[in-house]
């Protein structure tokens, strides 16, 4: 089984318009403010004060290579193959989040139960760890190891 938790699961080369990698915004002069402001754009008014500094804190305590690599490595087109996992899937997401596309993830995970958490931004699991909790376990509760 799988459980995808507010992760792009959708084709992002296929909407490209072969301009740079989002990695290269993300490192040089102004690498740190971008990688803030994406930050900050995922924050909901669930994420409190102290969950805003500890993610920012840890976040931006990263080297920059490790955030150009991780957004380099997101969007490379070789990654995303078409591939068709028919495993169960939990996908818990952020309320009204743009990371899951629909459309591909029913395509691409036939088994999946999509969840969007009412109320929360990225960081679901910090903003409302009960609920978060009781559907991972309720999930994790129907599956045979």
């Amino acid at each position: 089984a799988l459980v995808f938790v507010d992760g792009l699961v959708s084709n992002p080369a296929a909407g490209s318009a072969g301009g740079p990698p989002l990695g290269n915004q993300m490192g040089g002069p102004n690498g740190a403010r971008a990688r803030e402001g994406m930050i900050r754009g995922m924050f909901s008014t669930s994420t409190t004060p102290d969950m805003q500094k500890d993610i920012l804190s840890m976040m931006l305590g990263a080297p920059e290579s490790t955030a150009v690599g991780a957004m380099n490595a997101t969007f490379d087109p070789a990654v995303w193959k078409g591939d068709t996992f028919t495993q169960p899937v939990l996908g818990l997401y952020a309320d009204k989040s743009r990371l899951g596309d629909r459309e591909y993830m029913k395509m691409h995970f036939p088994n999946l139960e999509y969840v969007e958490i009412a109320g929360t931004g990225h960081f679901l699991m910090l903003e409302k760890p009960d609920e978060f909790n009781r559907r991972l376990l309720e999930f994790l509760a129907t599956q045979k190891f």
